[in-house]
């Protein structure tokens, strides 16, 4: 009998034990299926997939460990994570410099004393961050080192004297090398009390399944952000009309998501781990006040500041009035916010962000978060336990606050992501009518809730709050991450999405695509956090880190082989120019081409094609034998009839950021000198863009636009030279049709002046769809002007992007695309042979319609 009971609690050991590991290895499976999401859409960088990896290995090893021994192993791998991402050298001295300031922190002097070390050491760092005195580490390191020390470590100090904690190498380590740190310049301010405090206060299989759960939630919102960016997105110089403004409000503040989403990320990973942390964002879409949307948006941030500034400062101004103290301490708390966040971009970009529509911005949510807390100071919200009653009343009147809430917050965060402030008073100025009714909406709606509010509160109550229901978590979410994941990899599969219906393909497409936009491939420029997460484009070295590829300089205008102008052209190629170029020499013949040299005065039998366009023509990172130009030529030479003496000529004028109405001055000054028979205009689907930012630097540079329809619009429009780019962009943006008309009219006009047949070919980035409703417009425009067409259809069919890109960050096709593009011009030309070459080839053999691809195969 006695051994009986006591088999009891030895088998109820035994079966808990089972069900735990049973629970980790659903975990472990979970996080095995969001690697494969992570990989498949290629989420983040490749650094990021690594670290995924490492952590997918990590949590099992760490799971497995007794739970003494789980702190220092996870101190362990995230140094692991420094060398896997940053290298040795580098590495050692990201720890040196974050080890170096962990021990200034702890020197057995007064703290006054440590503190005064520190910022003296931080002054040493500054002038190393802006290069006056020269750092012996590579560039890579200081966004990633300000990242980890700008702010933890003034929790840290804050903490260390509030706290009296003892120090412990492997707490401080695991918190400031943190294991996701090293893949995120932009990282969540965590405090170090909680991260501590909070390390396994909960049942670990909860904590492990939120975390995958958080991190699930992560990568569909980075998911969404990707169809906002790629389809939503609008540029400002577009906007026209309440319609438009409408749109790029809502759009700019979506583009949050992706913030958010990574912020899910980061703290999920550290959940695997044991740091049972609270979350980092909570339905900030859904705020139904000012103050609310300042609980919700990142967390971690309200609570840095609060626990920094806010009580602190309320606690100095506790003789003043309840009023007093909220206002005073609300002040400082967002101008500490708006000097933070210049903070961060300094160590995150190396220059201070200090913009006037920046500090309005904060000013005017920090007036809004006063008037708010007043008004709950003297009307507090009801606080009920449980879940109450559904009350049309109260459904009605939060409902009213909450869409007041969202279309305040949106405008001030168009205001925010806009270059200037002038810029964004004009779009507000083009909605007319319509934007006064637009910002008098919000005031009518929050107006209207109180009003339902006060009929609420003049109803009887119903009785009988509804107790939470208990569900069973762990099996719920454990089931949805699992799901949903594997829903992800099989959709990411290329034969499933297309085979799918047009539109889920297209969803998909965009979902996989991390190239740039159109407005960021041409700018590179956008808001505040969409600059902060784009930091490794800035940071070369930091860019190699991450993606594993060459770490060349990406701006041509930077390098030797690139002459400024002084004029509406610009710059433009150095005759006899060689430098090394994102990974290939790239050298400029004499006549400033990126080409073999060719002899001015056309030699006799030579059919010559003048090639114009911008940096794709050129062979933007790609060799010189590579572009597609230069394959074209050679396809064309090989099938010229025998013995007929006839041979071709392609001369590729390719110049970066040269489309529309600079290719026009370049085709009068240099390009008819080479007595073309036929031109090849390249257009891009930046045609339209390119030609409103051309004008637009000229007039703010005062340089002379040698077109009189440009001068007659701008002229019209008011816009005066020294204007800046922003407003008069956004003044000739209803006359973007109309520029793009008159500049392929002009350019036909130039050829047909000197004997010379125009040729327009469009042509697609790497990830495009090849004839999209934009190139059909432009297309059409062409004809109308009187080109000969020439459509690259299906030119990248059956390929993915990431085939086709020089880089994941950059949509220049690489040595692959420029071959497909090469083998699909030279099909197409054939074709229209006889409007582009005349009667001088009629003659040639049916074989020639072999492509290069075709012959390569025999």
């Amino acid at each position: 009998m006695t051994e009986r009971v006591d088999a009891i609690p030895v088998a109820a050991g035994w079966r808990e034990t089972a069900v735990g590991l049973a629970k980790t290895a659903v975990v472990a499976g979970e996080l095995a299926l969001l690697v494969l999401v992570i990989w498949r859409y290629s989420i983040e960088s490749e650094a990021f997939l690594q670290l995924s990896m490492l952590a997918l290995g990590g949590f099992v090893v760490h799971a497995s460990l007794p739970r003494a021994w789980r702190m220092p192993f996870f101190a362990l791998l995230s140094v692991a994570s420094v060398f896997l991402v940053f290298g040795v050298v580098s590495g050692l001295w990201l720890l040196t410099l974050g080890f170096g300031l962990i021990a200034l922190s702890h020197l057995p002097i007064p703290w006054t004393g440590r503190i005064a070390l520190i910022v003296a050491a931080a002054g040493v760092l500054v002038l190393m961050r802006v290069r006056v005195i020269a750092a012996p580490w590579s560039e890579a390191i200081w966004p990633i080192l300000g990242s980890m020390f700008m702010f933890r470590l003034l929790i840290y100090l804050y903490d260390l004297k509030h706290e009296k904690s003892t120090f412990s190498l492997v707490r401080s380590v695991s918190y400031f090398f943190m294991l996701p740190n090293i893949c995120f310049p932009l990282f969540p301010v965590i405090d170090y009390t909680r991260f501590n405090k909070h390390h396994y206060d909960a049942d670990e299989h909860e904590i492990y399944q939120r975390g995958v759960h958080w991190m699930f939630r992560g990568i569909v919102q980075l998911l969404l952000y990707r169809l906002v960016y790629h389809r939503l997105t609008v540029d400002p110089a577009e906007v026209i009309g309440l319609a438009s403004f409408v749109h790029y409000s809502l759009a700019t503040f979506l583009l949050y998501l992706r913030v958010s989403g990574l912020f899910h990320l980061i703290v999920g990973m550290l959940l695997l781990f044991g740091f049972n942390l609270h979350e980092t964002h909570h339905l900030y879409y859904l705020s139904s006040s000012f103050t609310d949307f300042w609980r919700r948006i990142n967390i971690y941030w309200k609570d840095f500041m609060v626990k920094l500034f806010y009580y602190p400062i309320r606690f100095q101004l506790r003789r003043l009035s309840d009023v007093g103290s909220i206002v005073v301490s609300t002040i400082i708390v967002f101008a500490g916010t708006w000097f933070l966040h210049a903070y961060q971009w300094f160590w995150l970009r190396g220059d201070m962000l200090l913009e006037w529509h920046d500090a309005l911005f904060w000013a005017i949510l920090a007036g809004l978060v006063i008037v708010n807390s007043l008004y709950e100071l003297r009307y507090p919200p009801a606080r009920t336990l449980g879940r109450t009653a559904w009350n049309g009343w109260r459904f009605a009147a939060t409902s009213c606050r909450t869409l007041g809430t969202f279309t305040v917050i949106c405008l001030l965060w168009s205001l925010w992501s806009s270059d200037s402030l002038g810029q964004w008073l004009h779009m507000v100025a083009t909605t007319g009518s319509g934007g006064v009714a637009l910002f008098a909406a919000p005031p009518i709606l929050l107006w209207l809730a109180r009003w339902l509010r006060l009929r609420e509160q003049q109803r009887p109550a119903r009785k009988g709050a509804m107790a939470p229901k208990r569900q069973p978590w762990f099996r719920t979410s454990a089931a949805t991450v699992a799901a949903g994941a594997a829903f992800l990899v099989v959709l990411g599969q290329p034969a499933v999405y297309e085979a799918s219906p047009y539109y889920v393909g297209a969803v998909v497409r965009t979902a996989l695509n991390t190239g740039l936009n159109i407005r960021d491939q041409a700018l590179l420029d956008r808001g505040y956090y969409e600059n902060l997460l784009a930091v490794n484009r800035q940071n070369s070295a930091l860019r190699e880190l991450f993606s594993r590829t060459h770490g060349d300089r990406e701006l041509i205008n930077e390098t030797a082989a690139w002459h400024d102008r002084g004029d509406f052209v610009d710059g433009e190629l150095v005759p006899g120019a060689e430098i090394q170029f994102l990974g290939h020499p790239l050298k400029v013949n004499r006549w400033g081409m990126r080409d073999q040299d060719y002899d001015l005065d056309k030699p006799d039998g030579v059919f010559r094609i003048a090639a114009l366009g911008a940096s794709a023509l050129m062979g933007w990172g790609a060799a010189v034998e590579d572009i597609f130009e230069a394959r074209f030529e050679t396809a064309l030479n090989a099938d010229a009839p025998a013995g007929s003496g006839v041979r071709f000529e392609v001369l590729n004028f390719g110049t970066p950021s040269a489309l529309g109405l600079r290719q026009v001055v370049l085709l009068e000054e240099k390009v008819v000198g080479f007595h073309p028979d036929a031109i090849f205009y390249f257009g891009q689907q930046q045609d339209p863009k390119y030609t409103l930012d051309n004008i637009a630097y000229a007039v703010f540079k005062g340089r002379e636009i040698p077109f009189a329809f440009v001068r007659e619009i701008l002229e019209r429009t008011g816009v005066e030279n020294g204007t800046a780019r922003d407003v008069v962009q956004q003044r000739l943006a209803p006359y973007r049709e109309e520029l793009i008309r008159r500049t392929y009219r002009e350019m036909v006009a130039v050829a047909r002046a000197h004997d010379i047949t125009p040729v327009w070919v469009y042509l697609p980035w790497a990830n495009e769809e090849a004839m999209s409703e934009a190139a059909l417009t432009l297309q059409r425009y062409a004809q109308e002007a009187g080109f000969v067409v020439v459509p690259l259809d299906g030119v990248y069919d059956g390929y993915d992007q990431h085939e086709l890109e020089v880089a994941e960050w950059d949509r220049h096709p690489n040595a692959l695309g420029h071959r497909l593009l090469a083998e699909t011009l030279y099909r197409q030309v054939y074709d229209r042979q006889e409007e582009i070459f005349g009667r001088m080839l009629l003659d040639r053999s049916q074989n020639a319609a072999l492509t290069l691809k075709e012959r390569n195969h025999e």
